[in-house]
Order: C-alpha cells, then sequence, then structure tokens
C-alpha cells in the first residue's frame, strides 16, 4: 500500500508541490489571523455584585444580603457558579457565566436581578455592578513609605505613618482614579 502511494506521489509531482503550496499559504494565512498575547487572559465571564452594608456583623450580612441576591441570581441563563463573600461592611457575591456569554449581556441581566430585589433588602443598602475586569487586572499593590535619610524617615512611627496615610489618601489615590495610566 505505502508502495502504490509512493508510486503515485512520483507519477504526479505537480499535484504534490501544488498541495504542498497551498498547505503553506493556508498555513501562513492561519498564523496571521491568530492572537498572541504575552500574557493570554484566561478568565471567565464573571459579574460582581458589591453591596456595602455599614456596621452589619458578617452573619447579618450573609442572612439579609448576601443569600437574597445569591437566590435572585441562581436562575440567569448560562450561569455556571455564584461565589459569594460576606464580611464586616461588605456583601459580595461573583456571577460566573459560561465562556460563550458577552460581558455586557450577562451585566445587563444581573443588573435587572439587582434592581428587582432592591426592596427585599435592609434600607439603606444598595446592591452596585463592580467593574468590567478580569483576573489580571483586580489587583495592584504597592507600598507608600520613607526614604531613607529623609526628615520623614527621622519622625516618631506614629507621625511618620499617619503623614503617609494622609499622602495615600489625598495625593495619590485620587491621582490613579483620575489617572489610570500613570500605572502602566
Amino acid at each position: 500500500m505505502i508502495i502504490a502511494l509512493i508510486e503515485k506521489a512520483l507519477h504526479g509531482r505537480l499535484w504534490i508541490i501544488l498541495g504542498i503550496i497551498a498547505v503553506i499559504i493556508v498555513g501562513i494565512y492561519s498564523i496571521s489571523k491568530l492572537p498572541v498575547d504575552a500574557v493570554p487572559d484566561i478568565t471567565n465571564v464573571s459579574v460582581m455584585v458589591n453591596t456595602k452594608t455599614g456596621a452589619l456583623a458578617p452573619e447579618e450580612v450573609e442572612k439579609t444580603v448576601t443569600f437574597p441576591i445569591e437566590s435572585e441570581l441562581a436562575g440567569l441563563p448560562d450561569v455556571q457558579d455564584i461565589r459569594s463573600l460576606s464580611k464586616y461592611g461588605l456583601s459580595q457575591v461573583i456571577v460566573v457565566f459560561s465562556d460563550d456569554t458577552d460581558i455586557y449581556f450577562a451585566r445587563q441581566l444581573v443588573n435587572e436581578r439587582i434592581q428587582s430585589i432592591r426592596d427585599k433588602l435592609p434600607q439603606g443598602l444598595s446592591p452596585e455592578l463592580g467593574p468590567v475586569s478580569t483576573g489580571l487586572g483586580e489587583i495592584f499593590m504597592y507600598a507608600v513609605v520613607p526614604r531613607q535619610g529623609t526628615n520623614l524617615s527621622k519622625m516618631p512611627e506614629k507621625e511618620s505613618l499617619t503623614y503617609l496615610r494622609t499622602v495615600q489618601d489625598y495625593i495619590i489615590k485620587p491621582a490613579i482614579k483620575v489617572f489610570p495610566a500613570l500605572l502602566k
């Protein structure tokens, strides 16, 4: 069988060469259309619902805020998973959709359900959608420390930390919110 295939290839050299050229052209076209990224984003389609709960204890947050929101969002189409976090002052519910779901469609579905549950939550609490972000873009860590040898580094620790916190709250934080390109 292999001998017959080799004989056909030797007798039909032109067809073999044309076939190889066609495979090369299709390969070059496919490579040019292939998305290449240094750090590919493999995160799933998810929508985050945050609710500031004030001074409620985590048990109360779970019972009165997180559970009702989870229950309301459980019936959405294409939902794969619902995760939640309840702690002092915060209820966070993350709804994970299937990969072929459009993120803005998913956000619209979640937003509609949130609007319908607002009156079932304790008064004064307002759930909000988190920003559209990926797992690669949610965390940015930095430290504000005094330079060695400056007057700030020679101050008592409490005064130095108070000053650095003021710099963080009134200079760095607003600059990051207004000019996010500074982070790049």
